[in-house]
C-alpha cells in the first residue's frame, strides 16, 4: 500500500517514461508570461536563475534565447535530461543538474527561480521555505502553469462523454475548466499565504495548440494519471478520443490557459 507522498513520487517520476512524447505533443508558453517578467526582474547575462523541473525544455529555451542568463536547470528524470543536454549542447550559459529540487545543493543564492508546469511536484514543506532560503535578498519566484482546457466547441463535449464512460478516473469525468479555476485560484492563494512571498503579480492568458487525432492522444499519455497507468488499460479511451477527432477533419484547436504568479522575497 502506498502512502499519499509515495503516490506523488510514483507521479512525478512517470514523466520520464514519455519524455519521448514531450517536444511535439506539449506546447510552450506564450510571450506575455516573458514580458510580465520583466516587469519585476531585470535580466542580463549575469542574472543567476534556478529553473526547477525543465522537462525537455521549451520554457528553458525560451528564457536562454530572450535573457541569456546563467541557468541551472534541475531536472530528475534521466530522458529528459538527454532531451536537455541534446537541445543545449552549445549553450555554455546552462548547467542541468540530475537531482529533485529537495537534495539540490547550490553553490550560492540566486536573483530568480522559475518553475514552468512542475512547481506542484515540489513537496508542500520545502516549496517555500527552500525556494526563499536560495534566493538573494531582492529574488523572485516565478511560477507558471499550462492547463489544457477546452471551450464550448461541441467536439469537447464529445470529449467529455468519452472520460465519461472510458475514462477509469472519476474526477476526470467533471468539466476541466472547474478543476482548472479551483487549480489556479488554490495556486495564488499558496503562494500568498506563504509567509516567504509577497504576491506583487497574477495573470492568467490563453493561447492555442493545434493538435491532431494521433498528436492530442500523445498529449493525454504525457499526462501523470495517464502514464502511470498501464497503456493497455486506456486503449478503448485512446482510441475513442482519436475517432472523434478523425472525424473532425483530423484537428484539435485547444485552449490553453496558463497562469502566471510571481511572488517577491519578504525581507
Amino acid at each position: 500500500m502506498h502512502d499519499q507522498n509515495d503516490i506523488e513520487d510514483i507521479r512525478a517520476a512517470s514523466f520520464d517514461s514519455v519524455a519521448g512524447l514531450y517536444e511535439e505533443a506539449r506546447a510552450g508558453y506564450p510571450r506575455e508570461v516573458y514580458e510580465e517578467m520583466e516587469k519585476y526582474v531585470s535580466f542580463s547575462q549575469r542574472t543567476r536563475l534556478l529553473e526547477i523541473g525543465a522537462g525537455e525544455g521549451k520554457a528553458t529555451w525560451d528564457i536562454y534565447q530572450r535573457w541569456q542568463p546563467q541557468v541551472t536547470a534541475i531536472e530528475p528524470g534521466q530522458a529528459l535530461r538527454k532531451l536537455l543536454r541534446k537541445r543545449f549542447q552549445e549553450a555554455d550559459g546552462i548547467r542541468i543538474v540530475g537531482t529533485r529540487f529537495e537534495e539540490f545543493i547550490p553553490e550560492e543564492p540566486y536573483d530568480c527561480i522559475v518553475s514552468a508546469t512542475a512547481f506542484h511536484w515540489v513537496k508542500k514543506d520545502v516549496r517555500y521555505t527552500k525556494t526563499a532560503q536560495l534566493l538573494k535578498e531582492k529574488g523572485h519566484l516565478v511560477l507558471y502553469w499550462n492547463n489544457y482546457s477546452r471551450n464550448d466547441e461541441p467536439i469537447f463535449d464529445e470529449i467529455q462523454e468519452i472520460y465519461r464512460f472510458y475514462h477509469p478516473d472519476e474526477a476526470k469525468r467533471r468539466d476541466i475548466r472547474e478543476a482548472h479555476r479551483e487549480k489556479i485560484d488554490g495556486r495564488r492563494r499558496e503562494l500568498a499565504e506563504s509567509g516567504y512571498f509577497r504576491l506583487v503579480s497574477h495573470r492568467e492568458y490563453i493561447h492555442m495548440k493545434n493538435y491532431t487525432a494521433k498528436g492530442y492522444a500523445d498529449l493525454l499519455r504525457t499526462f501523470s494519471d495517464n502514464s502511470t497507468r498501464d497503456e493497455r488499460s486506456l486503449s478503448v479511451f485512446y482510441h475513442a478520443i482519436e475517432d472523434v477527432i478523425r472525424k473532425n477533419g483530423d484537428r484539435l484547436e485547444l485552449p490553453i490557459h496558463v497562469n502566471l504568479e510571481i511572488g517577491a522575497k519578504n525581507r
